[in-house]
């Protein structure tokens, strides 16, 4: 697939009282050139152990990205295999990658040394699955059934499963997160204002933490050395967990919520910072900060707890463009990587979500390419840094 290369980077600067800067990593832009069916968005994504990126969407087809040459590779899948609505999450484990397909009775297997595809049925016909995750290096995927299931710990050497039991009352957990020094996941409840806790070593759930704010949404969870900062989704904050005492300590009112966005979701950790997607979704009747059509920003929040900064990683782009986006990967190989679709109608000037414009590459290392760099300077804070109060 054709492509052509962007450079930029960026000073974000905080608005907190401590003032402090936040450097943020500089990134790379690739055009990618799509003949594949329309796509409104990217959604969860991995790495596999080649350095090929494989990525869900919101259509019935697979995606895989090479970041060292700025190429996308388009794989149909099979119409025989009952898709949901959208290719959720695309895990890529032991030469293999699982494909979780929403509401949808199977999980569907990649094999891209054969190029075939496989289904593998889930505990209940009536599944619900969006994301899974991993653990070190340990042969299982960690599946969320949020409707049904809960939580399944599949085998990828022998495509065998057992599912885990859960103890608490309320909302089953939908995604998780992997804390290393535990070695435990915890999972955010966003509509039972919680986060729980499964050990790994026993393969049991042993915490249950509901927050002491009565309104509390907790999304995405971020682990950054002892302390776990939580998406509070609808309502501006981060809520933060202490890791040693496994208590509730503070929540972090952020700056521009409702103004800028109304929505904070999920997260990752890249170097020391949190970094969090935004959207204009404001409630669930669905409406926006604005009064218009809600949709994903085109930068994600970022939060350094050294000093209490908070800033925007920003995509960088045209005028006359406008890249949705909402997931992030931080790579196995130190980099990271996020994709965004152009959603600005030119004739009507409308953002609209559903809108299928130009698809592009984000990333923080260059790409291997005959093609000159298009734009290439470092930006001084006064050129493209952006105050949060600013925007």
């Amino acid at each position: 697939m054709k492509t052509s290369l962007w450079l930029m980077s960026f000073f974000l600067l905080s608005p907190s009282a401590i003032g402090a800067a936040l450097l943020l990593p500089r990134i790379y832009r690739v055009d990618l050139k799509l003949d594949a069916p329309v796509i409104q968005r990217f959604l969860a994504m991995s790495m596999d152990d080649d350095g090929y990126i494989w990525i869900g969407n919101s259509t019935k087809t697979l995606f895989r990205y090479d970041p060292r040459k700025g190429a996308i590779k388009i794989i149909p899948m099979p119409i025989s295999i009952p898709v949901g609505q959208f290719i959720a999450s695309a895990l890529a484990m032991n030469g293999k990658v699982y494909l979780l397909l929403e509401k949808s009775p199977v999980l569907a297997v990649y094999h891209p040394q054969s190029g075939e595809f496989t289904t593998l049925k889930l505990p209940s016909h009536k599944a619900n699955s969006w994301y899974g995750t991993t653990a070190g290096h340990s042969p299982y995927l960690y599946l969320f059934d949020r409707d049904v299931s809960g939580l399944i710990k599949w085998d990828t050497r022998n495509d065998t499963y057992s599912i885990i039991p859960y103890p608490y009352q309320g909302p089953l957990p939908w995604a998780g997160t992997y804390v290393k020094g535990e070695n435990a996941f915890y999972c955010a409840i966003w509509n039972g204002n919680k986060i729980v806790r499964l050990n790994l070593a026993t393969s049991r759930f042993d915490g249950e933490y509901p927050t002491p704010w009565k309104d509390a949404q907790p999304t995405g969870v971020v682990p950054l050395r002892d302390k776990l900062y939580v998406s509070d989704r609808l309502n501006g904050r981060l809520l933060v967990f202490n890791l040693t005492s496994h208590s509730w300590a503070q929540a972090i009112r952020i700056p521009d919520y409702g103004k800028v966005f109304g929505f904070v979701g999920a997260g990752i950790e890249y170097r020391d910072i949190a970094y969090f997607s935004l959207s204009t979704y404001k409630n669930e009747a669905g409406d926006s900060i604005d009064g218009k059509p809600y949709h994903f920003l085109d930068r994600f929040l970022a939060y350094d707890p050294r000093t209490g900064g908070f800033g925007y990683l920003q995509l960088p782009h045209q005028p006359d463009e406008y890249p949705q986006t909402a997931y992030l990967l931080a790579g196995s190989d130190g980099h990271l990587y996020f994709f965004g679709q152009d959603i600005y109608k030119p004739k009507s000037g409308v953002l609209e979500r559903e809108y299928h414009g130009k698809a592009t590459a984000y990333q923080t290392r260059p790409v291997a390419s005959r093609h000159p760099v298009r734009i290439s300077m470092r930006m001084r804070s006064g050129d493209l840094g952006t105050r949060l109060s600013d925007l």
